[in-house]
């Protein structure tokens, strides 16, 4: 998960996204301490709407380049990669859980 996590910060750093990609640093700071983890990756500043991590899009961003859609592809799959966690850890997020069934449509869709 650090692995993931890291990739999504630089990703969002990118963007200039700077108040998602502390949020993922402060989620990447909590690993070890389950609770606080918890807490954080089933909060609204991961799920929650305008300006939560979930909600960026590096392709509106970066006016739809090609560099710029491939990184909000990559973002889906990073989110993804960060619900399965999610799952495998019993934390439950209903937002993540309707978010994330889009993000796997958009990407069997290639959008």
């Amino acid at each position: 998960m650090e692995e993931v996590l890291q990739e999504l910060e630089a990703l969002l750093r990118r963007y200039d996204c700077v108040l998602q990609a502390n949020i993922v640093e402060m989620t990447r700071g909590a690993l070890p301490a389950r609770r606080r983890l918890h807490e954080i990756l089933s909060s609204e500043d991961w799920w929650g709407g305008a300006g939560s991590v979930a909600e960026v899009d590096p392709a509106i961003l970066g006016g739809f380049a090609p560099a710029a859609r491939a990184d909000a592809r990559r973002l889906r799959e990073l989110l993804l990669e960060v619900h399965a966690f999610m799952q495998d850890e019993g934390i439950e997020q209903p937002v993540a859980d309707l978010l994330c069934a889009e993000f796997r449509k958009w990407l069997a869709s290639n959008l």
